[in-house]
């Protein structure tokens, strides 16, 4: 009902259900079959084929309809699987209500609708039905818009009727009379005979398939004792994998398990560790078993009760070690084909429902291909199914077209069950045609070898072979398709193995603007070409595999050198070319070759009505050997407003530009990408900006907007350094409303983009007090500083502009020149006003028609392409390239502007010619001679020419050159027509349009679920009409901080590329005094061991969603807000501190290494500060935060297992802050921790001000470091991560050496980064060899000369997880002891300590209602006795050092007879603050 275009009523399903009483797994076939009437031979017939002649049944053909199984199988599904609860009436109700009373339309589902609006229009008369009626629309229907309400009561009947008779509702009566109507009406073969035929039969129900699978560990995990109870036996290993018979092709999945398990007995392939999922050889190792797996399905496949499937053999143990002998480690392989076990988008709904039995359903429904055939039933609200496609129409083939035959099935449920007992273990499928059976390989893998939650395995990058579906060009051919995430190394491996490969950029162009290119092939060449998708342009992402499943971004390994590639030319033939044409997408441009080495540009118009989603085509499928580094530079920008002419790559001569429209030739200077804050990876390019001659000034400080008509807003602003306390540096930024990005660089004289944020998908704040702005991509945050009040005005509106649903195309008009704000008055404009300038721009349209005319006309005139038999006149391009000696700056700078003084910026430079002559000259540049330059230039002409002096001509020569002349100033004026209409037509517009209101879900990029956990978020707030949120700060004196930070015009390694500094801020304290001194005792180690838990209750309530509630608090300290209890996980801050400590064994290692060099022991040292956010590596700890302790609150941890104790106080309520210090007898470690968090609208940036402090005893080493920076992604959608960002220096203060730790980042849309790399250096700075490299999620591995020393081992590896740590608030083993009570703690904790706070108590039992009303009460009587106090609080059992408050705050923990440790041995509790009382 919701989603047409995956699924409906007029498809096909499948299903899998497993009986947990019997412990038995179910299929039931819900496929329909072909006509009585489908024969081989009247399907040529039909296709017009000839004798011999292959072909395949075109899938939006009426003949690729098969019998619509989805209606009976629902029916059945519910009688042979259903409880008996509720009838098939009670589950139809809720879908044929939003059918009658109408449903809010998504934001994909309004994109699919819309790419297929006019397939469906085409397809039957009976469009209307699924249309939303709308009578400024083409025939007066049109697809639905995000958050439109959408009705389709035809096919809430159709709905109806199934509840109420059954099949017969379906398969007879109305809906089948009119299914067999336009089935015949549009030359189709099906009768009431056919619809009856399968109601006789029914829905089947099968035998399920399954194959044991115990390789990759999952025989060893599943094999071991549990509660004492032995393991299973040798035939009992593993779990069972099921999937439905054919015809679906589930047994391609299970061919592909069997082969890899063979391959890895044979040791072909090693047995994979976590470290090395999504490695070029694991990828390796699927693509190729997938290969094989579906060299067979393709041709075995087939309707088992028509032709002959030998699926046991298939499965068979021996059929299966042949087929693996195939696999090649060292290269792919070729087209494989079938074997002979004999002898030896798709677009999809899944869902998988468990109850409280045990018993499951792993369900799946599918249209095939988007909405099917597009053809919809008379009455009846539903399109047909196109899985006839499926069929194959060789003879001897077993899935040839035949009478009543079911086709091959790409749809294929899945299920899990633990091989030991027969006991359920997943439920599980995924959508996408043949990407299903390699998609449940992956995701099984995921989930078994390498212990990822359900949740992440779906979520990991997959790689795809081949495509999607049979409208999609050849499942079994050498394409591979990566999804971003898998790793650049990764992709240029797979390359070199010999997958082919290529990569797709997608970028949202709108209609008359022009897409800029500049690319630089390094080494090797590649081709390049842009694709347009087929959609209406305004497409996130395009459905299509290519986009789905694609290469990550340029691969940046430099290619081996040592063989030379075979050669290419320049537009030869291209498997990509082939395979995109295949899917759907339209060839716009292909440039061809790349030549290495050189910089090629060219650029594109997009005319009216041809905006869209542009593809942006990088092909190394030619290269089998060679993997490509590229740079490549994109910018968008009006036509009507050309580029600057130094827009390209640095560095470099040029090529000619080329214009697949003929346009204009002329040297492009791009500006390259320099910084790591790109958004290279998104998907969403930036245009740089605009030239300006004209400018408008908002301040005194720069911010202007660029001349009449044009789409930018640029200025200076103060923009904070990536790393802490570096202050800001003055900025260079440009607002592109057009795009709305906003992209900025190091000064307005400088060219190369800094970095860029699209606007449409961040979260801005703002502060009027202290001018600041936050901008929060997902991937990023800017904070920025506007100069001044009218700067900041002005910026703020310029944001809001950018934000808005409908930004205006120049909004100079909403800007004012003074950097103020215009209100907007609206005023209704009548009617006949509006009526008589919908006749001016039909006027101007008509005046744009006749200047294409001219424009042709002047092209056919041009004396340089008339016959040879014509004197060739000496006119040439101004910026043709006229040598290979010169420069392009010298020619398009010196010649086109003779005289010009000092070079200008690059915004304020005027265009060599005028801004109308955009795409003049529709012949491509290639074909065109290039003439020699004189020494003397012209000035510009009107008509891009440029002559270098008198010749001599004919007569004839002199005439043709008059009427072209005469053309071109023809072609000048109605270009300057044109575009002053333009303008007046775009101003009375903006006047006369009132803004519309919006649906809330038409501007909001949340998903439904979004929506419905938190309605606060959406509601308007009062007296604010801005987009923007509001910057919170703590109180006044966090804002006078910030004033005080340094301004700086200067670079630093936090602006530029290049090695990483030490951190500035790093107090170099080398006094013993920030220490913490040797313990004289440990008391009470050492002790006898004790027994912990290994598991903490799981919660009964999820937590809450915090969207409204965190909006409001944008910029604040989270840490100091009381939220809801179901918020919290059942530990306090204090006790997240000791959490540090889990691998304290590293710190063990580094103190008993004093044998070893001392760079052994600061990488001992830095793999423990790596180690400790190793907890946020769960997504679970994302979704809860700890408890605020109380003032005066302590967490003590005696570990006589690791020989340590630990003890933590908190010692200021604002800002919050704990001190803590852990001793055992080889190291004291010690911090003062502040953490904040805070909120910028998309991400939470967790912040712990405070270093930490480690001593080794034996050897004297002082170690310091700064926690990471971490930020909580996706806070408002999406799946919720940490992750880490930036850099980490850890010092050894002792004799200067130090380590610096890089955690890696990734594109906006590529997921949580997990890589972390570290570096060495010596006290001068100098490199050492030694380092590590690894994930700080998993493992570290020491490295030597940047090489990994796996012989050792991981230095560091994290310890698995509690078993179901989904259900467990994602604590490791160690997490879930904290908040236990032991013998070891019994009877002598401090009454402050946080095991005795008892709402937190209550938390872990459960008992979340009395939890929240104690939180209230201790919160509330903390807040009486604050009031209370006369002096300021003094902690009980830590001290801050004197002298060194200018440096930072340093706390100690008291000794002597009052100490902490020395007052627990005494139990002496005495006048200790009651911080748990109510």
């Amino acid at each position: 009902m919701t989603e047409p275009s995956s699924t409906g009523i007029g498809g096909d399903m499948f299903c899998l259900f497993y009986d947990a009483h019997k412990k038995k797994v179910r299929a039931l076939n819900g496929s329909g079959r072909s006509s009585k009437n489908n024969t081989l031979a009247q399907m040529r017939s039909d296709l017009g084929l000839k004798q011999g002649e292959s072909g395949d049944i075109p899938p939006r053909s009426i003949h690729s309809v098969t019998t619509p199984g989805a209606a009976a199988g629902w029916v059945d599904t519910v009688e042979h699987f259903g409880s008996g609860k509720l009838s098939l009436e009670q589950i139809l109700t809720p879908a044929i209500e939003l059918g009658e009373e109408g449903f809010p339309v998504t934001e994909l589902a309004s994109v699919f609708w819309r790419e297929s609006e006019k397939m469906i229009k085409k397809a039957s008369p009976n469009f209307g039905e699924i249309l939303k009626s709308d009578e400024k629309a083409p025939d007066g229907k049109r697809a639905p818009l995000p958050g439109e309400i959408m009705k389709n009561p035809t096919l809430a009947n159709t709905f109806r009727l199934l509840a109420k008779h059954g099949k017969e509702g379906f398969y007879s009566g109305p809906v089948a009379e009119a299914l067999v109507k336009v089935v015949q009406d549009l030359g189709g073969h099906f009768t009431m005979d056919d619809l009856t035929f399968h109601v006789q039969q029914g829905s089947e129900e099968v035998e399920a398939i399954k194959l044991r699978f115990n390789g990759q560990h999952i025989g060893k995990i599943f094999n071991h004792p549990v509660d004492g109870q032995p393991g299973s036996s040798a035939d009992e290993e593993g779990v069972d994998v099921w999937e439905h018979p054919p015809n679906g092709q589930g047994i391609v999945a299970l061919m592909a398990l069997g082969i890899l398990e063979e391959l890895e007995r044979t040791s072909k392939i090693p047995t994979f560790q976590e470290s090395d999922h999504n490695s070029a050889p694991y990828l390796h190792a699927i693509i190729e078993a997938l290969r094989i797996a579906f060299a067979d399905g393709n041709w075995f496949v087939a309707d088992p009760s028509v032709s002959k499937v030998p699926t046991e053999g298939m499965l068979s143990r021996p059929y299966l070690a042949e087929r693996a002998k195939l696999f090649n480690p060292e290269k792919a392989s070729d087209i494989i084909s079938h074997g002979s076990p004999a002898q030896n988008s798709c677009d999809t709904v899944y869902f998988a429902v468990t109850d409280k039995d045990g018993n499951a359903a792993s369900f799946i429904n599918s249209n095939y291909s988007g909405f099917g055939t597009c053809i919809i039933p008379q009455g009846c609200g539903f399109t047909l199914q196109n899985r006839g496609a499926g069929f194959s129409l060789e003879e001897k083939h077993p899935n040839v077209l035949a009478p009543r035959k079911r086709p091959y099935h790409t749809i294929i449920p899945a299920l899990v069950t633990n091989a030991s007992d027969g006991s359920l273990h997943t439920v599980y499928g995924v959508m996408g045609g043949f990407m299903q059976p390699q998609g449940h390989v992956q995701v099984l893998l995921n989930m078994l070898t390498f212990k990822y939650n359900p949740q992440a395995a779906l979520d990991a990058p997959r790689l795809c072979i081949g495509a999607g579906t049979p409208d999609q060009g050849k499942v079994l051919d050498r394409m591979v398709y990566l999804e971003e995430g898998i790793g650049e190394d990764v992709a240029g491996e797979l390359s070199r193995l010999g997958h082919e490969s290529y990569l797709v950029r997608w970028v949202n162009v709108k209609a008359e603007c022009t897409i800029s290119w500049s690319i630089q092939a390094h080494k090797k060449s590649i081709r390049f070409g842009i694709f347009k998708h087929p959609g209406g342009g305004v497409a996130p992402t395009p459905k299509l595999p290519s986009s789905t499943f694609e290469a990550p971004p340029t691969p940046g390994l430099t290619p081996v050198d040592a063989n030379h590639e075979p050669p290419v030319q320049r537009n030869g033939s291209s498997a990509a070319v082939e395979k995109l044409k295949s899917i759907g997408l339209k060839e716009i441009s292909w440039h061809g070759a790349c030549e290495a080495n050189r910089v090629t540009t060219g650029h594109w118009d997009v005319r009216q009505d041809e905006g869209g989603m542009y593809g942006l085509v990088f092909d190394n499928t030619f290269s089998k050997q060679f993997s490509k580094t590229v740079t490549f530079v994109l910018t968008v920008y009006p036509t009507a407003c050309p580029l600057p002419r130094n827009h390209q790559i640095q560095g470099r001569p040029a090529e000619k530009e080329t214009n697949a429209h003929g346009g204009r030739s002329r040297i492009m200077k791009i500006g390259s990408r320099n910084s790591s804050d790109s958004i290279s990876q998104t998907g969403a390019l930036t245009a740089e900006p605009l030239d300006s001659s004209n400018e408008l000034q908002a301040g005194h400080h720069g911010t202007q907007l660029s001349n009449r008509g044009s789409n930018f807003f640029t200025g200076v602003l103060h923009k904070r350094r990536r790393k802490r306390h570096q202050g800001f540096a003055r900025r260079f930024f440009s607002l592109d409303f057009s795009t709305s990005t906003l992209s900025y660089y190091h000064d307005r004289n400088t060219a190369a983009i800094r970095g860029a944020i699209p606007l449409s998908l961040a979260a801005i704040g703002t502060n009027a007090q202290t001018r600041d702005i936050s901008i929060d991509s997902g991937a990023e945050v800017w904070h920025l500083r506007a100069l001044n009040a009218n700067d900041f005005a002005a910026w703020k509106h310029a944001l809001e502009l950018a934000r808005a649903p409908h930004s205006p195309i120049s909004p100079e008009a909403q800007v004012r020149a003074d950097g103020g704000c215009r209100s907007q008055s609206s005023v209704q404009t009548s009617l006949d006003d509006a009526s008589e300038w919908a006749k001016v721009e039909t006027l101007v349209n008509r005046i744009r028609e006749s200047r294409e005319i001219a424009r042709h006309l002047a092209k056919d005139t041009d004396p340089r392409y008339l016959p040879l038999a014509l004197p060739k006149p000496r006119f040439e391009r101004k910026s043709t390239a006229s040598s290979a000696s010169e420069s392009p700056s010298e020619q398009s700078l010196g010649q086109s502007f003779p005289g010009e003084g000092e070079r200008k910026p690059f915004w304020k430079r005027k265009s060599s010619s005028d801004k109308t002559n955009a795409g003049f000259f529709r012949r491509s540049v290639s074909t065109q001679p290039i003439t020699t330059s004189s020494s003397q230039s012209m000035p510009s002409t009107p008509n891009d020419l440029a002559i270098p002096g008198p010749a001599s001509q004919t007569l004839a020569s002199h005439a043709e050159e008059s009427v072209h002349d005469h053309c071109l100033n023809l072609l000048q004026n109605l270009d300057s027509i044109s575009s002053e209409f333009a303008i007046l037509i775009e101003a009375n517009q903006r006047r006369r349009v009132f803004p519309k209101p919006t649906p809330v879900s038409a501007t909001s990029r949340y998903s439904i679920d979004t929506l419905g956990d938190s309605q606060e978020f959406f509601d308007a707030e009062t007296g604010n009409s801005s987009q923007l949120l509001t910057i919170q700060h703590e109180s006044d004196e966090d804002g006078g901080r910030l004033e005080r930070e340094q301004d700086s015009d200067e670079d630093s390694a936090s602006d530029v590329e290049g090695p990483p500094n030490d951190d500035p801020a790093a107090p170099q304290v080398a006094a013993t005094s920030a220490y913490p001194p040797k313990p004289h005792s440990l008391t009470p180690l050492p002790a006898q061991w004790v027994k912990r838990r290994i598991a903490v209750p799981p919660p009964t309530v999820l937590p809450p969603s915090l969207i409204g509630f965190l909006r409001k608090n944008v910029g604040k300290d989270l840490s100091t807000i009381s939220m809801p209890v179901s918020a919290n996980e059942p530990l306090s801050l204090l006790q997240r501190a000791s959490e540090q400590l889990e691998y304290s064994q590293l710190l063990d290692s580094a103190a008993t290494a004093a044998s070893q060099s001392s760079i052994y022991r600061l990488l001992c040292v830095t793999a423990f500060a790596i180690s400790t956010i190793s907890y946020s590596r769960v997504k679970e700890r994302s979704t809860r935060k700890p408890f605020n302790p109380m003032l005066g609150e302590t967490f003590e941890m005696v570990r006589e297992d690791r020989g340590f104790r630990f003890v933590a106080e908190k010692v200021c309520h604002r800002p919050v802050r704990m001190a803590c210090q852990a001793e055992s007898e080889k190291w004291t470690f010690a911090q003062a921790p502040m953490p904040t968090q805070k909120f910028w609208g998309k991400s939470a940036e967790l912040i712990t001000e405070g270093r930490v402090r480690v001593v080794l005893h034996s050897t004297g080493d002082r170690f310091t470091w700064t926690p990471a920076t971490c930020f909580l992604r996706n806070i408002i959608a999406g799946e919720k991560y940490v992750e880490p960002v930036g850099n980490m220096t850890i010092t050894n203060e002792a004799n200067g050496e130090h380590a610096i730790v890089t955690f890696k980042s990734k594109g906006m849309f590529s997921g949580r980064s997990e890589d972390v790399v570290v570096q060495t250096f010596d006290s001068y700075g100098d490199d050492l060899s030694l380092g590590l490299v690894g994930k700080w999620t998993s493992h570290l591995n020491v490295t030597e000369n940047g090489s990994p020393k796996l012989e050792q081992g991981p230095m560091w590896q994290a310890e698995e997880l509690l078993p179901d740590v989904g259900k467990r608030y994602g604590f490791t083993g160690f997490a879930a002891q904290l908040n236990e009570i032991t013998a070891l703690e019994k009877g002598k904790l401090a009454p402050t300590d946080s095991r005795l706070r008892p709402d937190q108590r209550l938390l872990e039992d459960n008992e979340f209602e009395n939890s929240e009303a104690l939180k209230g009460r201790l919160e509330e009587a903390q807040r009486k006795r604050r009031k209370e106090e006369t002096d300021e609080w003094q902690p009980k059992w830590f001290k801050k050092v004197e002298g060194l408050e200018s440096v930072e705050e340093v706390w100690r923990l008291n000794e002597g007879p009052e100490g902490y440790w020395e007052r627990r041995s005494r139990g002496a509790w005495a006048g200790m603050e009651r911080v748990f009382d109510d």
